[in-house]
């Protein structure tokens, strides 16, 4: 991730546009900081990193994890999970999901201030909004030539557990 579009020049200030920008890209990775066994709890807009006791699994194999995985040729299946938003937990049901077109992402969309969380998919890299939370789980393609197309992955977006602060959005 860049946090500059290109390296500020000396004597820029620091009320440019150039800071500003970067300021929001580390805010937002902040936000998406995913933490293997633990989380980011945020306390008067500080964050912490906190281990979790008793989470099993490495690299996220909790049951808090969503994952992708090939169950036919051009099939990806989402297996059922939840996520975290603050001390909430949110389900997400199984979705199987025909990967048709190459560069579909698969993603969770959570609308913010709900329990709903569903897996959807687009050829559009998803972005989230003032009102729902779009994360990406992985980019898929098609190889082979029809009607021996197999789904592969481009892109992994995320690995391991979800979990956002109550600190984003109106969450």
């Amino acid at each position: 991730m860049k946090i500059f579009d290109s390296t500020p020049k000396k004597g820029t200030p620091v009320g440019a546009k150039i800071f500003f920008l970067a300021l929001l890209r580390m805010a937002r990775a902040w936000e998406r900081l995913n933490i293997v066994n633990g989380h980011v709890s945020w306390s008067n807009g500080i964050p912490s990193i906190v281990f979790d006791a008793g989470i099993s699994g490495t690299g996220g194999a909790s049951d808090m994890t969503l994952r992708c995985e090939l169950t036919d040729d051009a099939e990806v299946t989402v297996r059922a999970g939840s996520f975290r938003i603050g001390k909430k937990n949110i389900s997400v049901s199984e979705t199987a999901v025909n990967i048709t077109l190459a560069d579909t992402y698969i993603f969770v969309l959570h609308e913010k201030g709900t329990a709903a969380a569903t897996v959807e998919s687009s050829t559009t890299n998803p972005q989230d909004s003032d009102t729902h939370i779009r994360w990406p789980l992985a980019k898929w393609t098609l190889t082979g030539t029809p009607p021996d197309e197999k789904a592969e992955v481009v892109e992994t977006h995320h690995v391991g557990d979800i979990k956002i602060s109550t600190n984003y959005g109106a969450d």
